[in-house]
């Protein structure tokens, strides 16, 4: 947003030059001065407009980007929690198979 002010001020600083340009020279449409500074008047006013479009893309772009690196920091933690869960889990699992297996075998009995 902040590039945005300097576009305006660049673009108006332009506009004022060519209007200045327009007014030493009086109205004369035979000048090539005053056709100048009305091309330099619509380019400045152009490249406003065009830059600032720009701009307005690009800041659309970098909030997308930070919504995007802010869901992968929450994935990043959810996927590490979910390692840790899994590991726990192996480590149950295998400390219940041992224990199946150190108990002795029971026979049952037929009556």
């Amino acid at each position: 947003m902040q590039n945005q002010y300097f576009t305006h001020i660049y673009g108006g600083i332009s506009v004022l030059i060519g209007v200045f340009g327009i007014y030493t020279n009086g109205w004369s449409f035979s000048d090539r001065l005053f056709w100048l500074s009305l091309v330099l008047i619509l380019l400045s006013l152009s490249f406003i407009i065009v830059l600032n479009k720009l701009l307005l893309i690009i800041d659309g772009k970098t909030d997308d980007i930070n919504k995007s690196v802010a869901l992968a920091e929450s994935l990043k933690y959810e996927l590490k929690s979910a390692q840790n869960e899994i590991e726990s889990f192996k480590n149950i699992t295998s400390f219940l198979a041992a224990e199946k297996l150190a108990a002795p075998a029971k026979r049952k009995t037929i009556k």
